[in-house]
């Protein structure tokens, strides 16, 4: 059985061989009994030692640390961080088998950046902060922005990711989800999606929603020509830009109603943050809606961002404690926003309900979902 580390069927990608996919496929099958079944045994330990009241008494900090005396939760985090080394750069690895098609991968996206070329707009110019330089994204080699291959390392990475955790899927199911709440709640017009990496989280508010206009805004070129390679694939009219979430330099005052990001405030420090909220801000019409989606508040309260904090230094999250950290009612409002709320979205059904504690099967959850009014 793939773990679908290939191409969905119309789209151009990899090569990647049955040695490689039975790789991957074994990674996927450890990672599952990571995430469940050593997961769990953590919770019974870290519970055996401790009544509930404590638990929720104890700050996130405080469990981790005292969590660190159990050779289970030692196992569980020596698994994560070396479960992800071996994703990427085990024998069989994302980045060890794309590298080798550096070359015909370059190709294709060249080839798609040459039709439409009026929706990818690049900028050869723009010099990234170095917080995203100098980070091994999710311990991506090198991060996702210096070779096109990367692009692609990204996309299936995820598409990896997705066959581990109940509440994610590799097909966009998530994301078109999200899309569909935007449109019965704001149904927008003009959209600008923050961070959309290899358009995942663009496409859907082109395919799912009545918005004229899509679009989708992020640091590196390879992603964004891949995103547009996605979306001339799906014939979906979508226009990509680099430009960075701080400045969004690019874009006029008051363009859209409505700005979008999923997943991209736990990878940016606290001061890319709060600027990345006042340009999102100014590029909002009056009334517009600004829609995070990111790990923020869970269910489940200390003891769930235990587990978020651990992950910070085992996959290369750097930024992720001081996000979480952070007041977001408090800084929405200091940024000019208003009527923020913030509560919980199970991303992959989209309506259940809000869970009363700890995700007792997995580690993961659902997503933050964060909105704002200009």
């Amino acid at each position: 059985m793939s773990v679908l580390t290939k191409p969905q069927p119309g789209q151009a990608g990899p090569k990647i061989d049955r040695h490689a996919d039975a790789y991957q496929h074994c990674m996927v099958g450890i990672r599952k009994y990571w995430s469940s079944d050593l997961y769990k045994q953590v919770l019974k330990e870290i519970r055996a030692d401790r009544t509930e009241s404590e638990i929720e008494a104890s700050t996130p900090e405080q469990l981790e640390r005292d969590s660190q005396k159990y050779t289970t939760y030692q196992y569980f985090s020596w698994l994560e961080h070396q479960l992800q080394q071996y994703k990427y750069l085990g024998r069989y690895g994302v980045v060890t088998e794309l590298s080798k098609q550096a070359p015909q991968l370059a190709e294709l996206l060249d080839s798609a950046a040459s039709r439409s070329p009026e929706r990818l707009k690049l900028n050869p110019d723009i010099v990234p902060p170095t917080y995203y330089t100098r980070a091994d994204f999710h311990q991506h080699p090198g991060g996702i922005w210096s070779d096109d291959y990367d692009a692609f390392a990204y996309e299936l990475a995820a598409g990896i990711s997705g066959q581990v955790y109940p509440t994610q899927d590799s097909a966009g199911t998530s994301y078109r989800n999200l899309a569909k709440l935007c449109e019965e709640r704001y149904h927008p017009k003009d959209v600008l999606d923050v961070g959309c990496g290899f358009g995942l989280s663009a496409l859907p508010f082109k395919s799912e929603t009545a918005a004229t206009r899509v679009v989708g805004c992020d640091l590196s070129a390879p992603a964004l020509k891949l995103s547009h390679m996605r979306a001339l694939e799906a014939e979906l009219e979508i226009e990509f830009r680099q430009d960075s979430a701080e400045e969004l330099a690019t874009f006029q005052d008051a363009e859209f109603d409505l700005v979008n990001s999923v997943a991209l405030f736990h990878e940016i420090p606290q001061k890319a943050a709060r600027k990345f909220l006042r340009s999102a801000h100014r590029v909002l019409k009056p009334g517009g809606k600004f829609v995070v989606a990111d790990l923020y508040r869970q269910p489940g309260g200390s003891l769930t961002h235990m587990f978020y904090l651990g992950s910070c230094s085992r996959n290369r999250e750097p930024f992720m404690r001081s996000f979480i950290a952070l007041d977001m009612v408090a800084e929405l409002e200091d940024a000019g926003f208003k009527d923020v709320e913030i509560e919980w979205f199970d991303s992959a059904t989209a309506g259940a309900p809000v869970p009363t504690g700890i995700n007792e099967g997995s580690h993961l959850n659902g997503w933050s979902l964060i909105t704002a009014t200009k």
